[in-house]
Parts: C-alpha cells; sequence; structure tokens
C-alpha cells in the first residue's frame, strides 16, 4: 500500500510538473506572439508616418516652385498717409503705350527684386528716400489710385524685400508714394519699360 502510494504521489508530481511546463511554454509562445505583432504594427506605423511626411515635403516643395515662379500681383486698399524726405533722382521718361492695367506685380529671389509699376509715359517718377531698412518711390500723375493698397507681405520669394505698400501723399494731389522695406540692406534703381516703369533691388552682399 505504501508503495502504491509513492507511485500515484510520484505520478500526480509528474504529472503538475509536466503540467507547469507547458504553461510556462504557452506563455512564452504568447509574449513572444505579442511581440511579434507589435513589432509590425509599429514598423507599419512607421512606414506610414515617414510616408505622410514625405508626401507634406513634397507638396511644401512643390507649392514653393509655384511661388517662385509666378510673380505676385496686389491689388491693395488705402492706408494711412505718411510723410518722408524726398530726393531729387528723376527716371528719364521714354515713348511708352498705355498701361492695360493698374496694378503692382512683385517678382524676386535670393539677392534681388522686381517691382512692375503699369503706368504710363505722362506719370513722373522719382526716388526718394533710401536707408538700409526701406526705400520709397514717388509717382506724379493720373489715374494711379489703383496702385494704393496695404502693405504685402513677399517674404516667401526669399529676397531682400520684406513688404511692399501704398498710399496717397495728403500734401500733393495725385501724388502716390511706394514704400518697400527690406529684410537685409539692398540697392534701388528705377527704369522705364514697354509696360510701363520696373523698381529692381539688387542686395547689398550680392558681387
Amino acid at each position: 500500500a505504501d508503495r502504491q502510494n509513492r507511485l500515484a504521489q510520484e505520478a500526480t508530481s509528474k504529472t503538475q510538473k509536466l503540467a507547469a511546463e507547458t504553461a510556462v511554454t504557452e506563455a512564452a509562445k504568447r509574449r513572444a506572439e505579442a511581440d511579434r505583432v507589435a513589432a509590425e504594427t509599429a514598423a507599419r506605423e512607421a512606414r506610414a508616418n515617414a510616408d505622410a511626411q514625405r508626401k507634406l515635403a513634397d507638396e511644401a516643395a512643390a507649392r514653393a516652385r509655384i511661388a517662385v515662379a509666378k510673380p505676385v500681383v496686389v491689388a491693395a486698399a488705402p492706408v494711412a498717409a505718411r510723410t518722408a524726405p524726398v530726393r531729387t533722382r528723376v527716371a528719364i521718361a521714354e515713348p511708352t503705350a498705355p498701361p492695360r492695367s493698374r496694378s503692382l506685380a512683385f517678382s524676386g529671389r535670393e539677392g534681388m527684386a522686381d517691382l512692375d509699376l503699369p503706368v504710363g509715359a505722362d506719370v513722373r517718377i522719382t526716388e526718394g528716400a533710401v536707408t538700409r531698412s526701406r526705400a520709397e518711390l514717388i509717382l506724379d500723375g493720373a489715374n494711379l489710385d489703383a496702385l494704393v493698397g496695404a502693405p504685402i507681405d513677399v517674404m516667401q520669394f526669399g529676397s531682400p524685400v520684406r513688404s511692399v505698400s501704398t498710399y496717397h501723399d495728403a500734401r500733393v494731389v495725385g501724388r502716390i508714394v511706394i514704400v518697400v522695406q527690406f529684410i537685409a540692406p539692398a540697392t534701388p534703381s528705377i527704369r522705364r519699360t514697354a509696360g510701363g516703369a520696373r523698381w529692381h533691388f539688387s542686395g547689398n552682399d550680392m558681387p
């Protein structure tokens, strides 16, 4: 009877040990499977995030290329008049055809910028005050109201120009003042064109 009890106890112990080993093995398998699933999920999410970031970068680059390629046409609303000293350098008038429109067109890139003014040959153009941070251009003539407007931010072009604004000079009838704010010092120059006039800006660090 004692021998039978010992055999029964040994059988029970072996059964319990085997059951415990089986449980440990199954738990290890479940953990390994859970780790594998978590790793695959993290990899999929990382790939999805990378694809989304790449798509956003491609879209931003495309918008930047379009912004640089196309001049900005600005039409502005009135702002308060300002006063400033006036220099006496005057652009020489050349015969030009009547302008087709009365809006400003800005274009620029690193180190330089152009502001096209669709004005007629009857408009007198004079360069005003020029400092390291801004420059002024004075226009005297008729039919210039469409040029007047609030400041326009043009920093996206990467040129020396930060913004462009225009306003009526309250002291002189028919006079419009155009003010350009600089990001970095630049040298302005004005010349007549077939469509009106072009105000050009070259960065002072250009060769």
